[in-house]
């Protein structure tokens, strides 16, 4: 029973030092990193994703009162030329922003984002935009699942 009492402590000192790194990391506000980039032309798939950033610069920061850091994971299809090639692209990316609790993808947002997006993607036809959906950026990782356990059994 000792044996069990401290794997117990042990494992309550490991989620509380979870919590606090996952209170401590804050939001990347109004960041957009990309996952996915490629680009293809007939059988051959080029990923070009080493061409673009893949982290959120600047440190992340708590949101102010009343909001909360979410992300969206929007992904996007297209025929494109690139180097005087014509092709497909896919592409999906990260987003991170600070809004208000409760935020939720309307069809507004997702029509703006849309929008955005076009005026941006001159020269690409056939444009294909999922908004994908607006989720809490912070998590319930294993720290929180650690406490529940513990709370349960315990």
């Amino acid at each position: 029973m000792a044996k069990l009492a401290v794997l117990y402590i042990f494992l309550a000192v490991m989620a509380a030092a979870a919590a606090a790194e996952s209170d401590v990391a804050g939001c990347y506000n109004l960041c957009t990193i990309f996952t996915k980039y490629t680009f293809t032309v007939g059988d051959k798939v080029t990923d070009k994703l080493s061409d673009l950033t893949t982290k959120c610069p600047g440190d992340a920061a708590a949101c102010p009162d009343k909001n909360k850091c979410f992300s969206f994971t929007p992904t996007i299809k297209a025929d494109a030329t690139i180097g005087g090639e014509d092709g497909k692209i896919e592409m999906a990316s990260k987003s991170t922003m600070c809004l208000p609790d409760g935020s939720k993808m309307t069809k507004e947002a997702c029509d703006q984002y849309r929008n955005a997006i076009k005026s941006t993607t001159s020269g690409f036809t056939n444009v294909e935009i999922d908004c994908g959906k607006l989720s809490s950026a912070s998590t319930f990782g294993f720290g929180a699942l650690l406490v529940a356990i513990l709370y349960i059994v315990y």
